[in-house]
């Protein structure tokens, strides 16, 4: 069970990461090549984006939480803290500042100082949520590696259950 937990850890938090990381580069150069296309586009990203964003993020904590109870190790409690503090901003976008964006921009009042302000507070948001996850992402190889709850050195530090990855045993 605890491959299987595993595996979706590491595709929910990699499409998770990955996700942010592309939405940022992605409206960043549309903004940054064609300011017009761009307010019309990026309204329409964020809030399937941020729905995609919550099933990742449940993922990631079901699997993170599977992991703990199979190997009642304090080292996944750890990582599910991270995976809180990245789920939590990620919660409270499409719940708090989205919806205000999104009624400003639908009122066409994109440009004005209660947008910026919403603006921002969303991209506080999305970076916590990135920089969260880039330091889940640090300390999860360690976790993988790991025998179930103990912290053991050399080749004894990986889980036999697990298949063999060239490199690592």
């Amino acid at each position: 069970m605890r491959f299987i937990w595993s595996i979706l850890l590491l595709f929910a938090w990699g499409l998770w990461l990955g996700g942010l990381v592309t939405v940022f580069f992605v409206v960043t150069l549309l903004f940054a090549a064609d300011r017009t296309l761009a307010v019309q586009v990026g309204p329409r990203v964020f809030p399937p984006f941020e729905r995609f964003e919550l099933i990742l993020g449940a993922v990631a904590l079901l699997a993170c939480f599977g992991l703990r109870v199979a190997t009642k190790s304090g080292y996944w409690t750890f990582l599910l803290a991270l995976l809180i503090a990245a789920v939590l901003p990620a919660i409270a976008s499409p719940l708090l500042v989205t919806p205000k964006l999104m009624h400003l921009w639908s009122q066409n009042l994109s440009y004005n100082a209660d947008f910026r302000k919403l603006h921002g507070y969303s991209m506080m948001l999305y970076s916590t949520t990135t920089i969260m996850l880039a330091l889940a992402g640090l300390v999860l190889p360690w976790g993988l590696m790991r025998k179930s709850g103990k912290a053991a050195s050399g080749n004894n530090a990986v889980d036999p259950s697990l298949p063999a990855v060239p490199g690592l045993r």
